[in-house]
């Protein structure tokens, strides 16, 4: 029966820590990744409706 000395122990418990915190890490990182790319898209698409609704208006403007 081999015995472990508690700060090899403790080595191996902090490893797997710092695995569960890089993987949470990882995970909010790619979380916050793909909300702003969803909120990238949303801006980009209410600008190019901002201009076609500019561009209907001096269209308008112009027939009056």
């Amino acid at each position: 029966m081999i015995i472990k000395s508690p700060s090899v122990m403790s080595d191996e418990t902090e490893d797997e820590f710092d695995d569960v915190e890089v993987d949470t890490y990882y995970r909010k990182y790619h979380i916050l990744l793909e909300r702003c790319s969803a909120l990238q898209q949303d801006n980009e698409r209410l600008v190019n409706r901002i201009q076609r609704v500019r561009k209907m208006l001096r269209r308008a403007r112009k027939e009056r």
